[in-house]
């Protein structure tokens, strides 16, 4: 008789052996909850125990090894994007960035942001603004999304930190030129700038898009929880 793996579908915990077609990895259901096998599994992995956090890291821009620049990324007042490639059904609860040598200091706004696929990133979800915030050097700093967003679509994704502050350095890549990220349907016919700045004189809210951007040739490391 012919056996067969069903679709992927969370509530049906029945069958503990699923494949999500649409990122194309099998779940497995384990200790209550769904975890997934296979070329989606977590980037991340690679970097969780030495961003010290505990917390399952998602998906990463580039190993937290790989990020060895201490590098003045950010402005005040401006928002610095970065591409990131989410799977299908990731659930982000917040993003995190790594600082530098250079800790944070006279805050007076600080929020995270996610922007989706489209060809001019659209805001999807925005973290509370701080007026207080604290960011010490050396420090992996996590920022909470106002409400977990599950990922509808497989494909590049963007995370956007502004701080209205004295900015602390970020760890990053070192690059000479942009680097582009190609992928999926993208793949041969365009590509994604890696790193983006844009926006001046920002406050509490997140823009409703990315638009009006200067490239960047370094890549913060952003992880996604």
């Amino acid at each position: 008789m012919a056996q067969y793996i069903p679709e992927f579908n969370s509530a049906n915990t029945e069958d503990r052996v699923q494949i999500d077609g649409g990122s194309q990895t099998l779940k497995v259901y384990s200790g209550g909850a769904w975890r997934t096998i296979g070329n989606a599994a977590s980037a991340g992995g690679q970097s969780a125990g030495l961003a010290g956090t505990t917390s399952p890291i998602l998906a990463e821009t580039v190993p937290l090894w790989a990020a060895t620049a201490n590098t003045t990324a950010l402005t005040s007042g401006v928002m610095t994007s970065t591409a990131i490639y989410l799977q299908k059904g990731m659930v982000v609860t917040s993003l995190g960035w790594m600082s530098g040598t250079t800790a944070e200091s006279a805050p007076a706004h600080a929020w995270a942001a996610l922007y989706d696929t489209s060809a001019t990133p659209a805001l999807i979800g925005q973290s509370a603004d701080n007026t207080s915030h604290t960011w010490a050097a050396r420090t992996l700093v996590k920022f909470t999304l106002a409400s977990a967003y599950t990922v509808p679509t497989t494909g590049v994704y963007y995370a956007g930190l502004m701080l209205a502050a004295t900015v602390p350095t970020l760890q990053t890549t070192v690059a000479t030129s942009n680097l582009l990220i190609f992928t999926g349907a993208n793949f041969g016919t365009g590509a994604f700038d890696r790193c983006v700045t844009s926006g001046s004189s920002l406050a509490a809210t997140a823009p409703g898009t990315i638009t009006s951007t200067t490239v960047q040739t370094t890549i913060p490391f952003v992880a996604v929880f």
